[in-house]
């Protein structure tokens, strides 16, 4: 969670006792505060009243700084889908094999996925509906990002884009619902989650790819 980040921000403003606080450190305290409240509450039940409290300034700064409570919410999806993006593409460029790749990419998401569990729990599965076009828009991103893995490592001689593209939106599927499935089954390691997910897909793209 965002626990220790906050703190290290909270330790800079003190060294602002006497005078202003500088707006982006502001600013960065408020949105690290947003994410354990939406952790603790979801959206729906979180309030700017709540954030105001626990941020110790009034709500009028607040909404001056980062705009009401579905701007502030929108700018945590962006922050968390731009850094499960950036994690899972970290872990697929350090490999070589598809199988690799694919493993790695999906140890990194599920790393994710258990680092921010109650705050992706509140992003992705609690709230999702309010905020269906930012959701979707992450979830078009990263099956891009699996697209052009899976288009990259000529897995496929000879397919469409279309066929790549629908493979990359079921793989994004499991992933997302093995995650949901995982809360119910704590003990399970990430690893052994992404191994399942690459024993799942690997012997069906070698059989597409003996069709075409």
């Amino acid at each position: 969670m965002s626990t220790s980040s906050l703190s290290k921000i909270e330790k800079q403003i003190k060294l602002y006792k006497h005078g202003k606080v500088p707006k982006e450190l502001r600013i960065a305290q408020i949105v690290e505060t947003a994410k354990i409240m939406f952790a603790d509450f979801g959206y729906t039940n979180s309030s700017m009243d709540e954030l105001a409290k626990r941020v110790k300034v009034s709500k009028p700064v607040i909404y001056e700084l980062v705009g009401s409570k579905e701007n502030l919410f929108k700018i945590l999806l962006d922050e968390a889908g731009k850094e499960l993006h950036e994690n899972i593409q970290t872990a697929v460029d350090a490999c070589e094999s598809l199988d690799n790749k694919l493993r790695s990419g999906g140890l990194a998401f599920f790393n994710f996925v258990k680092t921010h569990q109650p705050l992706w729990l509140a992003l992705f599965v609690n709230d999702q509906g309010l905020f269906n076009k930012e959701i979707n828009l992450i979830r078009e991103e990263q099956a891009e990002l699996v697209a052009n893995l899976i288009f990259s490592s000529n897995a496929f001689t000879s397919v469409t884009p279309a066929y790549i593209d629908g493979i990359a939106h079921a793989l994004n599927g499991a992933y997302e619902a093995l995650a949901r499935w995982w809360f119910e089954h704590p003990d399970i390691e990430a690893t052994t989650l992404a191994n399942w997910i690459v024993e799942l897909l690997l012997p069906a793209i070698s059989l597409a790819n003996q069709q075409f």
